[in-house]
């Protein structure tokens, strides 16, 4: 089953996406996701726990996210590194895509063969983002089994943690 999921995590606008009704009618089916894609609308600061925050998914073998923000929006601040999926069990999970942001490390993937990152490449999108190269460096090692890495990193506002302050090795 393919699931995708447009304008997630944003309450105000699109507030049937947190209704038990629509939820309990997509959860239903998670045993079958084998492919999602979840594109991040703007983010609703009043959310403080996603209704995805915990899910199974024992078949799902790719997931896409897309999110038009700048991570972290604030690096000292923890509830701004809210991250849909890093608490999930995705135990058959291959591929992961994600673009426009850092998630915190993601530790139930451990069968992950292939990532693809996209940071600051979105045509007309907002130039004031931050890069921090020590939060990448933390995702990137958190996938033991990764063999294809793809990486796309355009015109960061500032950085972070830079180089000469941060390293890191990959599995």
């Amino acid at each position: 089953l393919d699931i995708f999921l447009d304008s997630f995590c944003n309450t105000q606008t699109h507030p049937e996406f947190y209704n038990d009704e629509f939820l309990s009618k997509l959860f239903v089916s998670v045993h079958r996701w084998m492919n999602l894609t979840i594109k991040v609308a703007p983010f609703d600061v009043e959310m403080r726990q996603s209704p995805f925050e915990f899910v199974e998914a024992p078949l799902l073998t790719t997931l896409s996210i897309h999110s038009p923000l700048k991570f972290p929006v604030d690096p000292d601040n923890a509830e701004s590194r809210i991250s849909v999926c890093h608490k999930w069990e995705l135990p058959l999970l291959q591929s992961l895509n994600i673009y426009q942001f850092i998630p915190p490390p993601f530790h139930h993937a451990a069968s992950l063969k292939s990532l693809h990152v996209e940071l600051g490449c979105q045509a007309g999108g907002d130039p004031g983002w931050i890069l921090d190269i020590n939060s990448l460096g933390q995702f990137l090692q958190s996938f033991p089994a990764l063999a294809n890495l793809s990486m796309k990193i355009t015109d960061p506002h500032s950085v972070i943690n830079p180089p000469r302050a941060a390293s890191f090795t990959l599995p």
